[in-house]
């Protein structure tokens, strides 16, 4: 006998170091977005635009440094464009993002967002399935204590 596969849930957590401050440690954003093509960035939309797309998520402040903060996401859905549209549209975009200002306190840098752990919840059972993943060993990350990162899971 063959067990079927039944995916019950699916939930992503990144890692994102911002520039500037959130209005809140903690909370959520829900929005409706769309596609401007001329400028190839996403922008807020009314929900019963054509096009639009609904995405929300939950984050927490993890820590801060000076000018940056280090935040932990969690999402249902895997748009990383749309968290970066987000955290910007929220005064706060991710370290590196020329795309969406997050460059002005260095240009020319990588973008400091890292798909940090997928949680899968399967099976009959609810069995669950961890991937986890650290950043990189270099600026900005080196800013935080990232080996306690480990017990945000």
């Amino acid at each position: 006998m063959v067990k079927k596969y039944v995916q019950r849930e699916i939930e992503f957590t990144f890692w994102c170091v911002v520039v500037g401050e959130l209005k809140q440690d903690r909370g959520g954003y829900s929005a409706y977005v769309s596609v401007d093509k001329q400028n190839d960035k996403l922008r807020r939309v009314p929900q019963l635009t054509h096009d639009a797309q609904h995405f929300d998520f939950e984050y927490n402040l993890v820590e801060r440094v000076k000018q940056i903060a280090l935040i932990k996401i969690k999402t249902n859905q895997f748009l990383p464009e749309t968290i970066r549209f987000a955290l910007a549209d929220m005064g706060a975009p991710i370290f590196g993002d020329n795309k969406y200002g997050g460059d002005t306190l260095a240009k020319n840098t990588f973008l400091s967002m890292i798909l940090a752990k997928v949680r899968l919840e399967y099976g009959e059972n609810g069995d669950k399935m961890n991937f986890i993943t650290m950043p990189n060993e270099t600026k900005p990350w080196t800013y935080f204590e990232c080996e306690k990162l480990i017990t945000q899971y």
